[in-house]
């Protein structure tokens, strides 16, 4: 349940009141619209505007910008790479520093000081960035003249360019047919003088680097018949081509040192700084929060005002706290009757962790009921069962718990999960037990070819195992399946019985949820009952010959009463949606059958690798050996990872589908507390 705050703070007192929640983490300000700030005027004839975010917040943005501009420029030299797994499993390793609580102004003087290298960082940037176009253009200008390198006899670069009488250009163009047409315009005398060298072939494209004279008169015209086929080259400098390659050579030797150097200078600043860089950073941001939370609220002249949600049990806290801190220049009431208000999950600590379960599919409506403490058992029990494999267990046991150890620290959520898929490991162990799934068949066959004294039941049985699935305990795993699924399905109901009789919603309660509470009590004695007799199930606590004939009638008639019943409440409510649903409901039930399948199959396709395993091992000589270690590994390997998965996306689906279509109803938003948002820094209370 959430209460809602609506406070009024003298001017005076506002940064300290905000200071406070947004210490505690416990509240979300509310975004008061216009529409709503013209309502409270109009009620109580005061002039509310639009609040307004504090002054501070101007020299809080001004340190902010610079220490991204800085962060920026360095952040490139960060070293730390995540590992493939880090990577899909969104995990960032920060180790968090420990800060003091600051006030504003402590944090402002921390800011600044770091800030102390800005200019520097920046100087040392725009250097690198000059000297790095300085270092493109010699090499392309090293590139161009190398080129003239290969032309026979070389030649003096001062003779390039418009004398009194010719212009002398050096140009780079491919194909035979451009040297064709040059060679053309010489013979017509439009160029003086050509001379041209292969420089470089590429399967049947040649380029030729070449030297053209030509009479200023025709220097235009001929530079602009070629110039779509060629490339002119700059007028490198003076002296000889080789003389200019080296001195190229040397500059860009020079120029390359010089911004290695800066580099060197920028890396020894990242190394002293960048951390306190990052840590300010965050420091300024909550200062940055706590004062722009001002624009969700409204004021006066003189006051603050803003709504707040918060959870019931803590609002009279707050609202002493909010008192203590305004030294009582304040007016707190708490709303309790809300219609709407943001989700927040409120579960025993063992079930807390593992809201995500519900969370993923949608966070439950406000004042509607939260299943997670009924969902974290089931889907736990629900994934070791379909796993069914000791071994597998024993597994994803131990990788669990390795991840859970090595990132836990750095991700709560990944913690989480961890906890929870170890627990469905623990499951799969009992029932891999219990089934005598070790690998498959392993243990069988290991136990009858060493040890055959451990074998009970005639030689059938491992110890502590009691049924096998693909055998003659079939019939007994597809009434568990069903016969689960039968309840599961009825529980929901009576889920939402309840929800709807704690939110005093009589209709729903009983044309939604009597009604067919009442079909699926009835469906739940038929099950066990006469269907159960019928199809041969083990277990038939409602038939013969657990009770008398006599008594499995009556049970049988009282079921259908049951069912007939809660069908007319239903069907008076909504006729064709109530037979519709019926039908759903049969469907629903037999989807459980999905159970048994993968329990069955667990054992059959990890069974099928041990027998291609034994074939190999018995039918080839030295070679099988290998061969038979080889299918078992990558055999099981891929059940264990097929069958994890299946039992995962499984259990999901018979929950979300089938378990929640009886009661749930998700479409809420989540509680956003306006606290401090840490990621590089913690702070001791």
């Amino acid at each position: 349940m959430m209460h809602e705050l609506e406070v009024v703070v003298h001017n005076d007192y506002k940064n300290k009141v905000v200071k406070e929640l947004h210490k505690k983490g416990i509240t979300q300000i509310e975004f008061l619209t216009d529409s709503k700030i013209s309502e409270i005027n109009e009620e109580f004839k005061i002039d509310l505007k639009r609040g307004v975010p504090s002054g501070r917040q101007v020299e809080i943005s001004k340190n902010l910008l610079e220490i991204y501009r800085v962060i920026g420029i360095l952040s490139k030299f960060e070293t730390k790479k995540e590992t493939f797994l880090e990577e899909m499993l969104d995990i960032e390793k920060i180790e968090k520093k420990k800060t003091e609580g600051l006030k504003f102004d402590e944090v402002i003087t921390r800011a600044k000081e770091v800030l102390k290298i800005k200019d520097g960082v920046i100087n040392i940037t725009n250097t690198i960035e000059n000297k790095s176009a300085e270092l493109s253009d010699t090499k392309k200008n090293l590139e161009e003249i190398s080129k003239l390198s290969n032309i026979p006899g070389g030649f003096d670069l001062d003779v390039l360019g418009t004398g009194e009488y010719y212009t002398i250009f050096t140009a780079i163009f491919e194909g035979d047919e451009t040297a064709n047409n040059i060679e053309s315009m010489r013979a017509k005398g439009e160029i003086s003088y050509v001379k041209a060298s292969k420089i470089e072939r590429k399967k049947k494209n040649v380029t030729y680097a070449t030297v053209i004279v030509v009479s200023n008169e025709n220097a235009n015209s001929v530079i602009q018949k070629i110039s779509g086929n060629v490339r002119i080259l700059k007028n490198p400098g003076k002296g000889t081509v080789a003389d200019n390659i080296k001195i190229l050579s040397e500059r860009i030797g020079t120029t390359e040192k010089e911004i290695n150097d800066l580099n060197s200078a920028l890396i020894e600043i990242f190394k002293t700084k960048y951390e306190e860089l990052l840590i300010c950073r965050e420091l300024l941001e909550i200062e940055k929060e706590r004062y722009e939370i001002f624009v969700n609220g409204g004021a006066t002249e003189k006051t603050t005002y803003f709504k707040a949600y918060i959870p019931a049990q803590l609002s009279d806290k707050m609202k002493e706290i909010i008192e203590e801190k305004s030294e009582g220049v304040c007016v707190v009431n708490i709303n309790k009757d809300l219609k709407d208000a943001p989700t927040l999950m409120q579960n025993p600590e063992a079930i807390k962790k593992f809201e995500f379960l519900t969370s993923i599919y949608g966070l439950p409506k406000y004042n509607h009921l939260d299943p997670s403490i009924v969902v974290a058992p089931a889907a736990a029990f629900l994934i070791g069962l379909m796993i069914a494999d000791a071994c597998y267990g024993v597994i994803l046991f131990g990788i669990a718990m390795m991840l859970r150890k090595k990132y836990g620290f750095y991700s709560e959520g990944l913690k989480n999960f961890m906890s929870f898929v170890a627990i469905c490991a623990i499951v799969a162990i009992g029932v891999g037990i219990i089934n005598g799934e070790y690998f498959g068949n392993l243990g069988h066959i290991l136990a009858h070819s060493y040890y055959p004294a451990m074998l009970t039941h005639e030689g059938k049985n491992l110890p502590l195992q009691l049924f096998h699935p693909a055998g003659h305990d079939l019939k007994l795993y597809l009434q568990i399946a069903i016969g689960f699924g039968v309840i599961h399905i009825w529980l929901g109901t009576v889920l939402g019985f309840y929800d709807a009789m704690r939110r005093k919603d009589r209709k729903e309660a009983l044309y939604k949820y009597v009604s067919w509470g009442l079909f699926g009590l009835g469906m739940i004695i038929i099950f066990f009952g006469a269907f159960g007799a019928i199809f041969g199930f083990p277990y038939t606590p409602f038939a013969s010959p657990f009770v008398s004939p006599d008594n499995e009638k009556i049970f049988t008639n009282a079921a259908l009463v049951l069912i007939c019943i809660g069908l007319l409440i239903a069907l008076k409510h909504d006729p064709a949606l109530s037979l519709l649903e019926a039908i759903d409901y049969f469907a629903f039930i037999l989807s459980y059958a999905r159970i048994m399948a993968l329990v069955v199959a667990a054992g059959a396709v990890a069974t099928a690798f041990n027998q291609l395993a034994v074939m190999a091992w018995e039918g080839i000589a030295f070679v099988g050996i290998i061969l038979a270690i080889l299918i078992f590994i990558v055999g099981q390997t891929l059940h264990f990872l097929l069958g994890v998965l299946s039992a995962f996306i499984q259990t999901l689906r018979l929950l979300y589908v089938e378990h929640f279509s009886r009661y749930y109803e998700g479409g809420g938003y989540e509680f956003k507390p306006f606290m401090e948002k840490r990621k590089y820094t913690y702070v001791e209370e």
